[in-house]
């Protein structure tokens, strides 16, 4: 195990979701839906083309 990796990526996800969630509060509700969908359709579409591209 890395432990110094395994503590940066720790403090990214906790520092990260913090500064999400606080964003996510102040944004407009039709833009956070809106990246959401788009995120998850571009995720799909990766996805997609790795295992069939």
């Amino acid at each position: 195990m890395q432990w110094r990796a395994a503590a940066l990526v720790w403090l990214g996800a906790l520092f990260g979701g913090h500064g999400g969630a606080h964003l996510g509060r102040r944004a407009p509700a039709r833009l956070v839906r809106g990246g959401t969908v788009a995120l998850a359709y571009a995720l799909t579409a990766l996805f997609f083309l790795r295992a069939y591209g």
